[in-house]
């Protein structure tokens, strides 16, 4: 039902070129738990992406119409951030828009083995995306510098959420900003 819905919205709409849907959080045997995310933006995303807004990314949810003119390859040098580099390198190649469904198009279990909760992976990954969204000079650098502070900010949350103290959590995420 998921990619049916998705497909009529693409057929809709011919100026789109991705359309997402609302993930379910279920825990780890499975059932649902009392959280809900859905996406609220429409319109071109490139911007909300460099701004890691989450009204239009949650993660893997995308569904991308092909367009010949593009290249869509994730680098496999990433193991963290490598779906959101994807696409804003598909987003600077496709002016496309994005729209989403109100059907729930992913079960996201929750779990202590989530990849997520591999901090040293995250930092790594946040900083592969600084790099070459700066190398590549994508958005303002207004933009750019407004990308630093969310990353650095998710960071120190990450830290102080696994216990350790606000000082040596900024120390740690300091280098964002260098």
């Amino acid at each position: 039902e998921s990619v049916a819905s998705r497909l009529k919205k693409f057929n809709d709409n011919t100026s789109l070129s991705f359309v997402d849907g609302m993930v379910r959080y279920v825990n780890h045997e499975l059932k649902p738990m009392d959280r809900l995310y859905k996406p609220s933006f429409r319109g071109n995303p490139l911007n909300r992406l460099i701004a890691l807004d989450q009204s239009c990314l949650f993660g893997n949810t995308w569904m991308i119409k092909k367009r010949d003119n593009v290249v869509y390859r994730f680098d496999e040098r990433m193991t963290h951030a490598e779906d959101l580099y994807f696409y804003i390198s598909i987003c600077r190649q496709d002016p496309g828009l994005y729209d989403f469904v109100e059907d729930e198009i992913l079960y996201y279990r929750q779990s202590d083995a989530n990849s997520m909760k591999n901090y040293r992976g995250l930092e790594d990954g946040y900083r592969k995306l600084l790099d070459r969204i700066t190398d590549h000079k994508i958005g303002s650098w207004s933009k750019r510098l407004y990308l630093r502070f969310r990353i650095t900010r998710i960071m120190v949350l990450t830290h102080l959420f696994d216990g350790r103290d606000f000082l040596s959590s900024f120390r740690c995420c300091f280098k964002y900003w260098y």
